[in-house]
């Protein structure tokens, strides 16, 4: 779905209409909202080559925790590092060239007719996010708004317990063949 698309949603809730700029703003709002980010599971990949282990080395910005590090060989690297204070930077690693996937704040929309860049289970919680936002545009306590947030947050907790659930069907058994 496209922003226009979700923004059509949202106005399916509230029997209004809600400007481009403010459709535009509140989906840059939902996924860049602080409580929804690791929710996401938006990742990107950084390049690092570490020639010591004692020196630091920076992460590409805008990366916050890391999910996964592997080495040249393409193993999973599963011993220590340390990160800074900020995390902005990482030592600990031994000598090798690395790939570092973490996680990241979804890209911005910049335009209604684009797409938000994370998984569409996502686009129906924006939704409902953005039509609590219409609700609080002109009172930021609105009960009705503050809730239909909620809900949003909450659809988008929802959407990730299922993509991290995927396929719950038993396993099949295949018979052995009595013939050689």
């Amino acid at each position: 779905m496209t922003v226009t698309e979700i923004q059509t949603l949202a106005e399916s809730y509230l029997d209004d209409d809600i400007d481009d700029a403010d459709a535009l703003l509140w989906m840059n709002d939902f996924l860049d909202e602080p409580e929804l980010v690791e929710v996401f599971r938006y990742t990107a990949t950084q390049s690092l080559t570490v020639t010591s282990d004692d020196t630091w080395y920076d992460r590409t910005a805008g990366h916050l925790a890391i999910v996964e590090i592997v080495d040249s060989e393409e193993d999973k690297y599963t011993g220590d590092f340390e990160l800074n204070h900020d995390r902005d930077e990482i030592r600990g690693l031994p000598a090798d060239t690395y790939t570092i996937t973490s996680i990241t704040v979804p890209t911005a929309v910049t335009a209604v007719g684009n797409t938000p860049v994370v998984n569409t289970v996502f686009h129906r919680a924006a939704a409902v996010y953005m039509a609590g936002k219409f609700k609080c545009k002109d009172n930021d306590q609105n009960p009705d708004g503050l809730r239909l947030i909620a809900q949003g947050m909450s659809k988008a907790r929802s959407a990730t317990r299922l993509l991290k659930d995927q396929d719950r069907r038993e396993q099949q058994k295949v018979k052995r063949s009595t013939w050689a």
